[in-house]
């Protein structure tokens, strides 16, 4: 018996326990040979997987592993976790699961790529003159300034009475956003029943502030996309940043949250801070970059000792800056230290999120090692270790699609 995604479910299966909801309705019971019927309702109910008499989803993924690529991805992986506590439940269930993803990913011919990390420490700075975090955000920073069409939908939503064909009427008239938001909306992510052909449907769909949250992520992706940095490959960049969305999405979907596309907007977004210190002070950032390398630390960490703030200060700057709200602004701010946030639901949300997108994404990572996970951020989630198997799996199923959403050329 294990767990099998939505998508995956056929007519014949058979159900290995009781079937809720995520708000604790009943559905169907154990024993009960799924029918077509069976699989339209869950569809109807939001179920997103359910335990199966005898498959699992990594069975019809991947069938069995190679025990020596097995052996191979422990120790990949027991290297990048040593920042973290690998007897805490949490830790030790995405471990597990890390290294079942790295042996498939490494049977089918995957390789790790290497950080391109500089050789020197940059002795020869001028660290007297370093910018500070207004000198970045408020000073030099180029790209501080949205797109028109975000400041527009703001200014729309502030009115009394917004209706959604003059939201639409905003958004349709920048393809790039328009585009993207239809894609993402048929998506089997969000698994609609009909076809959605035009904004205003959309918006009528998903609500007046979750347009507005993907809007701004696709506006921010797009103008950040292909800024020159020789420090960072910025399509892994963004690819990360996707992942860390999609699974704050699913755990807040998980919690029963509302607005969870809010949730996927902090997640797309918790790095932004490092984008602009790679730009604008990029000798200064290596000496960083190297310095986690050669101490063993966070990247945020060698950030702190280094330039005295790190790229979550700067990103909840920007995003103040950019007058997000205050949550998105502190879910940015404080993923790697949830404990600077009071330990609030949606930034304990984003820490666990990059955590396990870190773990579990084939992205090249600017350190070897994964930023340490705070265990007071489980106890704030309060969801069963459990689901991030399942969570994990929805995450790739979707991960290629909402990707070419987000970063195909105009």
């Amino acid at each position: 018996m294990g767990y099998v995604l939505l998508d995956d479910l056929q007519a014949g299966m058979v159900l290995g326990d009781d079937l809720f909801t995520e708000k604790g309705q009943f559905v169907l019971a154990k024993g009960v040979e799924l029918e077509e019927r069976h699989l339209q309702a869950l569809r109807r109910f939001g179920i997103l997987e359910v335990d199966i008499v005898g498959t699992s989803q990594s069975e019809l993924d991947g069938g069995e592993l190679d025990p020596v690529l097995i052996e191979e991805s422990v120790r990949f992986q027991q290297a990048r976790f040593s920042l973290n506590d690998r007897d805490h439940e949490v830790v030790s269930e995405v471990f597990e699961l890390a290294c079942e993803q790295t042996a498939r990913r490494l049977q089918s011919g995957w390789k790790p790529a290497v950080a391109n990390l500089p050789e020197t420490l940059g002795e020869d700075l001028d660290w007297s003159n370093k910018p500070t975090s207004e000198d970045l955000v408020r000073g030099k920073v180029k790209l501080a300034s949205l797109p028109d069409v975000y400041s527009k939908i703001v200014e729309a939503l502030n009115v009394p009475g917004c209706a959604a064909n003059h939201l639409a009427e905003i958004v349709s008239k920048d393809s790039s956003i328009s585009v993207r938001l239809l894609k993402l909306v048929n998506s089997a992510f969000y698994s609609l029943t009909s076809k959605v052909d035009s904004i205003s449907r959309a918006i009528t769909l998903l609500g007046t502030r979750e347009l507005l949250s993907l809007a701004l992520g696709i506006s921010i992706v797009r103008l950040f996309r292909t800024i020159p940095t020789e420090l960072i490959d910025m399509e892994a960049f963004w690819k990360h940043s996707i992942r860390t969305g999609l699974f704050a999405q699913q755990l807040a979907r998980r919690k029963g949250l509302e607005e969870t596309e809010m949730f996927f907007v902090g997640g797309l977004l918790h790095d932004i801070g490092r984008l602009v210190m790679l730009v604008e002070i990029p000798e200064f950032y290596a000496r960083a970059l190297v310095t986690a390398q050669r101490e063993g630390l966070a990247i945020y960490q060698a950030e702190r000792q280094e330039l005295a703030y790190d790229h979550g200060q700067i990103g909840r700057m920007l995003g103040e800056l950019w007058r997000l709200s205050r949550t998105l602004s502190q879910m940015i701010g404080w993923h790697h230290k949830p404990q600077g946030d009071r330990f609030s639901e949606e930034t304990c949300i984003v820490h666990l999120a990059d955590f396990m997108a870190h773990a579990l994404g084939a992205e090249t990572n600017l350190a070897s090692s994964i930023s340490p996970f705070n265990p007071r951020a489980w106890e704030v989630i309060d969801l069963p270790t459990n689901i991030l198997a399942p969570a994990s799996q929805h995450v790739e199923r979707h991960f290629i699609d909402i990707s070419r959403t987000f970063l195909a050329d105009d």
